[in-house]
């Protein structure tokens, strides 16, 4: 009991403490990017130094009595626990918008590299509690990452075809989803694990490669119809040139993408 609370105050004393998905939906978009960049500080010091000794200090206690000394650290540690996660799982309960994917990215490649080290902090049988806390953070950060962008498709193909600029330029949804897809690709490594990107038998690509055309397609699908809302037809032809060049320059510039 003593232990838990001083590991709950320790943390408490970084800036952890329990949080809902509503609090974080409440708070301004500054100070919720911050709060992410000082999450995953307090995740790294957690895993990497707070829980580790906690561990050392009940093998130290509990020496060759192995099921006071798994169920001892499984006590003291579990709300701690509890309390740090429940930031990242409010994050990804929270209202979704396009730039948020990138927030959930970082915290999903944090999450990820320090899995290993949880698994090995809360060995056990006594802790298969906690670190089932912990996959499944990194699981739901993955499904948010995931719905975030199918919504984001779906919002394109929805974006209003009366919007549409007067002499046949470069429209804001285009650059604004080439520039998105260009930032994406940052994060390649992340997005093929969580669409678990592999070759179907006909030779065609699934996962990764599927959700990026997939974007595309939407902004294609959208500027089709916005080229039609031009009462001179070759405005519209060159509107829709202008545009999918866009599109091909933006994704040409994408780093390390093979398509």
């Amino acid at each position: 009991d003593t232990r838990s609370s001083t590991l709950e105050l320790t943390l408490k004393q970084l800036g952890v403490e329990y949080v809902t998905a509503e609090e974080v939906q409440t708070a301004q978009a500054e100070s919720r990017d911050a709060k992410i960049t000082h999450w995953i500080r307090c995740l790294q010091i957690a895993v990497k130094l707070l829980f580790p000794s906690e561990r050392a200090l009940c093998d130290q206690i509990f020496e060759g009595k192995h099921a006071w000394k798994d169920h001892c650290f499984a006590a003291a540690t579990s709300k701690s626990l509890l309390n740090l996660l429940s930031f990242g799982q409010a994050i990804s309960k929270s209202k979704t918008s396009p730039d948020k994917v990138f927030l959930l990215l970082d915290m999903f490649d944090r999450t990820l590299e320090l899995q290993s080290e949880v698994e090995a902090v809360f060995a056990g049988d006594e802790c298969a509690e906690n670190r089932k806390s912990a996959s499944t953070l990194v699981k739901c950060l993955a499904q948010a990452a995931k719905k975030t962008l199918i919504d984001f498709k779906d919002s394109i193909v929805k974006e209003s075809p009366k919007n549409t600029s007067t002499d046949g330029d470069v429209h804001p949804l285009t650059s604004y989803v080439g520039n998105y897809i260009k930032y994406l690709m940052d994060y390649q490594s992340s997005l093929k694990l969580i669409f678990q990107e592999s070759s179907n038998g006909d030779g065609t690509k699934s996962g990764l490669v599927s959700e990026i055309s997939g974007l595309i397609h939407a902004v294609e699908t959208n500027l089709d119809v916005k080229a039609k809302q031009y009462k001179d037809h070759a405005l519209g032809i060159l509107f829709l040139m202008n545009n999918i060049n866009y599109i091909v320059r933006s994704i040409r510039r994408s780093q390390g993408f093979s398509w």
